[in-house]
């Protein structure tokens, strides 16, 4: 006799795998705050992943030591606390099955996302700033979805390490300069460019609910044992106008990237601007941020903008909001040390259509 509750123990053990087939992007929780509008705004750790560039114009040396992210989904939590208020119901066989039970089975899921990393930035040379880093990122989602005579458990999980290299440079050229300080306003051109070594492990399975009674957690366990290693390289230039206090940024993420298997290449477009207006800057310091990803893509244009906004107050606390593929998000932080981001991703096949809603928690030693 089929015992339920092995099948939610089980699902909430696969937790600690990951999953999904995707390039090796580890988005931050400081970014997802706001929006994911981040390319031209990257200044700390984050630059890593979205925009080495930014290296050009690093100012000093930065140490994050280390750098830990939690984060799963409402869905998740909803499933969970009804879980722990109807444990009756899991403790018997199909029979005990209400039409409720059967329709929180069927849109349930478990997701968990943790991911960490140590970075060292602004390391100034001679010939420009270098910074590195490595970056572990464990994802597991279970899902469950149901036909007229089953429900299936379908079971993605993937550990990546990523090692970033990352090189960024002022492009110190007079003839050049000077067209720009006569003709776009003074500003500078920076170029960069990362290259990441990646190791993967990955599974993604399909399991039918009368299956998980005998199923071993040992068997998926194993199949995701030996990685697959994989090159990377992401390229990026700004153009740097301090007059206006903007950034434009063009970044090539996964230019050439093979992990067994080519990535495809995700060409963003990225824009900052920091007013230098009196009146705020009595108030804070603020930051707007615009990114079209995916630009010779299949998106639709409101899955490719991102927009957010960023203040920071009394030097260390700081609060954004954002738009994420069509929904609103917002963050928060008290310094670099503990941050927040609740945001929504679309599941549909257009923005507005389905949401998932997302909570990423981190805490961080930054020096």
């Amino acid at each position: 006799m089929l015992k339920i509750k092995w099948v939610v123990l089980f699902i909430c053990f696969s937790a600690i795998v990951y999953c999904g087939q995707r390039p090796p992007f580890i988005e931050g929780v400081r970014p997802l705050g706001m929006g994911g509008a981040f390319t031209a705004v990257a200044d700390d750790y984050n630059l890593l992943q979205y925009n080495p560039a930014n290296l050009a114009k690093a100012k000093g040396f930065q140490l994050n030591i280390p750098h830990i992210e939690v984060e799963t989904s409402q869905k998740t939590l909803d499933f969970v606390q009804y879980y722990l208020n109807n444990k009756d119901l899991f403790s018997g066989d199909l029979s005990s099955w209400t039409s409720e039970t059967i329709d929180k089975l069927t849109n349930a899921a478990v997701k968990l996302n943790v991911n960490a990393n140590i970075s060292l930035l602004g390391i100034n040379t001679p010939i420009g700033n270098f910074g590195t880093g490595l970056f572990g990122v464990v994802y597991t989602n279970v899902t469950t979805v149901s036909d007229i005579l089953n429900i299936n458990a379908r079971f993605e999980s993937n550990i990546d390490f990523v090692l970033p290299i990352s090189y960024g440079a002022m492009l110190d050229i007079p003839g050049l300069n000077s067209f720009f300080d006569s003709t776009l306003g003074g500003g500078r051109l920076g170029v960069g460019a990362t290259v990441k070594i990646i190791q993967r492990r990955q599974l993604i399975e399909d399991r039918s609910v009368f299956e998980l009674s005998g199923l071993d957690p040992t068997d998926m366990l194993n199949k995701i044992s030996t990685p697959t290693n994989g090159i990377g390289l992401d390229l990026g230039i700004n153009y740097f106008v301090p007059s206006i206090g903007s950034t434009f940024s063009l970044v090539a993420k996964d230019f050439y990237t093979d992990i067994g298997g080519k990535v495809n290449s995700n060409y963003t477009f990225g824009y900052a601007f920091n007013p230098n207006i009196e009146f705020l800057k009595s108030i804070g310091d603020f930051v707007v941020a615009l990114d079209v990803v995916d630009l010779f893509g299949d998106l639709t244009i409101m899955n490719k903008v991102h927009i957010g906004l960023e203040a920071k107050f009394l030097g260390f606390l700081y609060a954004r909001i954002g738009f994420y593929q069509g929904w609103s998000g917002f963050g928060i932080g008290i310094g670099r040390i503990l941050e927040y981001a609740n945001y929504g991703i679309e599941l549909g096949m257009y923005p507005g259509q389905i949401e998932e809603r997302q909570h990423r928690i981190s805490l961080a030693l930054s020096f």
